[in-house]
């Protein structure tokens, strides 16, 4: 005759909780281990929305007290900015940007030089971007950036010595549309992309816990 042994409903109770508790266990060591790491970068940018705005201008002048000018003879010194991100999940990273464009060239009425002018614009911005491809030495991704740029523009006439500074700002974006990494810690990077970074921006880059 055999005897009924009751369910182990305790026992299955503690295995459900001891499996539960490795798997919450486990998944904290491997997100450990998938590069959840700050990111700085310093890069350089070429073509900016800037840059792209004069050139489409009907009319290139610009008005200070002592007279309108057309500007002529650009000279483009490239977007130059510095970019903290931080992971807020493995592929998602939020972070901010400051970066400086320079644009330099001359001050012309009636077809003739009467002065410089040097144009520099500033911008802040916070931006985001997400990496649908992160290996050990290898991350690819998409972004997207919004912020403010500052623009400073002084004119300076060479004869009278007189100088003034116009300044105006306006919103600026950023879209990425794919960027690659290449590197551990230190790393090398290129963007794509059109915005206040440019239609193609590359750098430095350096990851840290």
């Amino acid at each position: 005759m055999k005897i009924p042994v009751p369910p182990c409903t305790n026992l299955n109770k503690m295995s459900k909780k001891y499996l539960l508790i490795f798997l919450f266990s486990f998944s904290i060591m491997l997100s450990r281990g998938q590069y959840l790491h700050h990111d700085i970068t310093g890069s350089y940018g070429f073509v900016t929305t800037d840059q792209v705005a004069d050139v489409l201008k009907d009319v290139l002048t610009t008005v200070f007290s002592f007279g309108t000018y057309e500007k002529e003879n650009y000279d483009y010194s490239g977007a130059l900015f510095l970019t903290y991100k931080r992971p807020v999940t493995y592929r998602l990273h939020l972070g901010g940007t400051v970066g400086i464009d320079n644009v330099t060239g001359d001050l012309l009425s009636n077809g003739t030089t009467y002065g410089t002018f040097h144009t520099r614009h500033t911008t802040f911005a916070g931006e985001s971007d997400l990496r649908w491809i992160k290996r050990n030495r290898l991350q690819m991704y998409s972004g997207l950036g919004l912020g403010y740029t500052f623009t400073a523009e002084e004119g300076f006439v060479s004869g009278s010595g007189e100088s003034e500074i116009n300044r105006s700002g306006h919103l600026a974006i950023q879209v990425t549309a794919i960027g690659l990494r290449i590197g551990r810690k230190f790393g090398g990077f290129m963007e794509a992309g059109f915005g206040y970074k440019g239609l193609l921006n590359f750098g430095l880059s350096y990851q840290f816990e």
